[in-house]
C-alpha cells in the first residue's frame, strides 16, 4: 500500500501542479529518498530490471556524458542526475506494479489536478490565468493544462467505454470528469489540447479495434482515409485549405502561436554542433544566447525555455546520438504495448499505447517529453518496464525479475 501511495504521490508531484506553492524541491528530494530506500531493499532484482530494461539508461547517460562538452557543464550536470533520477524511480514502479495498478492511480491523480483546476476557475488557489488571460487552472501555463487534459481525456474514454470490470459508479463519475475535462479544453486556449484530445479519444478506440480485430484493419484504413481524401478534394476542388480553416477556428495564426518562429531559431544554430550539440540543458542556459532567448520571451511569453519540438530539442542538446537514444526508448515503449494488446487482447496495453503515442505527438508541439521530472518521459519508462514482464501477477507482492519477455 505504501509503495502505491508512493507511485501516485510521483505522479501527482511530475504533474507540475501546484508548483506556485514552492515546496516541488522538498517534494522530490522526498522522492528521491524513498526511492533509494527501497532500491537498497530490492537490489538484487532491482538490478536485473534494470539490465534488462537497459534501453531506457541510453538516453540519461547520454546526457550525463555530454558534461564534457557543454560549455554549462553544471547546469547539464544537474539537468542529467534529475533526468537519471527520475529514470530510476520509474524503473522501481514499473517493476512494482501492473498496468491496472498504474491506471488506477494515473487517473485518480488526474482526477484531483482536473477538478483543482476547475476549483481554481474562480482564483481560488492562485491567479487562474496567464499574462494572455489563458486559462492554466493549477499548472504553470495553458500549454501543461492542455497536456494534463489530453492524458485525462484518452484515460476516460477507455475507463468508460472499454475496460472491462469497472464499477458503474466508476464509469460514471469518469463520464462526468470527462465532461469537465472538455469544458477546460475549451478554455484553455490550448490548440493542441483540442486537436489531440479528440484524434487520441477516437484513435484510442480504433487502436484497440485494429488490434484486437484482424478485419479491423480494414474498417481503420477506410475511416482513415475518409478525411485524407476529404481534404484533397477540397483544396484540389475548391482552393479550401482545411489546415488554414482548422487554425483560423482555434484562433492560430500559420506560425502556430510562434512555434515555427522556434523552429526556424534551432535550425539555425544546428550547424553550430552538428555532432554533439550544446549538451543537456546546454543551449537554455549558455551565456552567449541569452539575449536572443530574451527577446523571444518578451515576444511569446516566458514560456519560451525550449523549442516546443522534440526532435529539434534532441539535436541541439545531443545530436544525432541524442535522437536516437531518446527514440529507442520510445520505440521499446510502443512495441511492447503493441505486442501485448494484439497477443494478448490487453485493453490496458492499448490504453498505454495510446498515451505514449499521444505524449509523442504532442512533443511536436510542446517542450516536456525530454525533460527531467516530467510525467511524459516517466510514463514511459513506467509503461516500459511494466510490460517487459511475461506474466505480470495481479499484485506485485515481491519483484519477479525473471517473467520477462523478450522484447
Amino acid at each position: 500500500m505504501i509503495d502505491f501511495l508512493y507511485m501516485a504521490f510521483v505522479f501527482f508531484i511530475s504533474m507540475n501542479a501546484f508548483v506556485f506553492l514552492g515546496l516541488h524541491s522538498a517534494f522530490w528530494l522526498m522522492a528521491y529518498a524513498y526511492a533509494m530506500l527501497r532500491i537498497a531493499a530490492l537490489f538484487p532484482a532491482y538490478v536485473t530490471v534494470l539490465s534488462r530494461n537497459w534501453v531506457f539508461l541510453l538516453y540519461p547517460a547520454l546526457c550525463l556524458l555530454s558534461v564534457l562538452w557543454s560549455d554549462v557543464p553544471t547546469q547539464t550536470l544537474r539537468f542529467s542526475l534529475q533526468l537519471m533520477f527520475s529514470v530510476m524511480i520509474a524503473v522501481l514502479i514499473g517493476m512494482r506494479f501492473t498496468l491496472d495498478q498504474i491506471f488506477i492511480a494515473l487517473t485518480a491523480v488526474l482526477f484531483i489536478t482536473v477538478l483543482s483546476s476547475l476549483a481554481n476557475f474562480g482564483g481560488a488557489f492562485t491567479p487562474a490565468y496567464d499574462h494572455r488571460n489563458n486559462f492554466k487552472g493549477i499548472f504553470l501555463s495553458k500549454n501543461v493544462l492542455g497536456h494534463r487534459t489530453v492524458l485525462f481525456t484518452v484515460t476516460c474514454v477507455f475507463g468508460v467505454f472499454l475496460i472491462s470490470g469497472l464499477r458503474l459508479g466508476l464509469r460514471l463519475a469518469l463520464l462526468a470528469a470527462l465532461g469537465v475535462n472538455v469544458f477546460l479544453i475549451s478554455i484553455s486556449g490550448s490548440a493542441t489540447a483540442v486537436g489531440l484530445s479528440g484524434i487520441l479519444a477516437v484513435g484510442g478506440i480504433l487502436i484497440w479495434v485494429m488490434l484486437g480485430w484482424r478485419g479491423g484493419w480494414t474498417v481503420v484504413f477506410a475511416l482513415a482515409t475518409l478525411p485524407l481524401a476529404l481534404a484533397l478534394f477540397l483544396s484540389l476542388g475548391f482552393s479550401i485549405s482545411p489546415l488554414s480553416g482548422l487554425l483560423e477556428l482555434l484562433g492560430r495564426d500559420t506560425t502556430l502561436t510562434g512555434r515555427t518562429v522556434l523552429w526556424d531559431f534551432a535550425i539555425r544554430h544546428l550547424d553550430e554542433n552538428p555532432l554533439l550539440g550544446f549538451g543537456a540543458n546546454g543551449f537554455w542556459t549558455h551565456p552567449a544566447f541569452q539575449n536572443q532567448i530574451i527577446a523571444l520571451q518578451s515576444q511569446y511569453g516566458e514560456g519560451v525555455g525550449g523549442f516546443h519540438n522534440l526532435i529539434l530539442e534532441l539535436l541541439i542538446m545531443l545530436g544525432p546520438l541524442g535522437l536516437i537514444a531518446h527514440t529507442l526508448a520510445m520505440s521499446t515503449t510502443l512495441y511492447r504495448s503493441m505486442q501485448r494488446t494484439r497477443r494478448r487482447g490487453d485493453v490496458l496495453a492499448a490504453w498505454a499505447l495510446t498515451l505514449t503515442l499521444g505524449m509523442y505527438m504532442m512533443a511536436m508541439f510542446g517542450a516536456q517529453l525530454f525533460q527531467q521530472h516530467a510525467i511524459p518521459w516517466i510514463l514511459v519508462v513506467v509503461f516500459g518496464v511494466s510490460l517487459s514482464f511475461r506474466n505480470p501477477p495481479r499484485r506485485h507482492r515481491s519483484p519477479r525479475p525473471q517473467g520477462f519477455s523478450a522484447a
